[in-house]
């Protein structure tokens, strides 16, 4: 997270970087795939291992 969001810019205040940190936390759980989980993003394992059938991503 530090790498790709916070050290990229200059923020203003804290808000500012709350925001940002919610946007970020939803892209990286949602849209983001991660090599340890087989490529898949973590919404799509956690509905793999709960026997749903994961949302489709959308492209970033």
């Amino acid at each position: 997270m530090k790498l790709e969001l916070f050290w990229l810019q200059d923020w203003e205040d804290a808000d500012e970087i709350g925001a940002a940190a919610e946007k970020w936390r939803i892209f990286y759980n949602t849209q983001r795939p991660h090599e340890a989980l087989n490529w898949r993003t973590p919404a799509e394992q956690r509905a793999l291992l709960l026997g749903e059938q994961p949302a489709l991503r959308r492209a970033a």
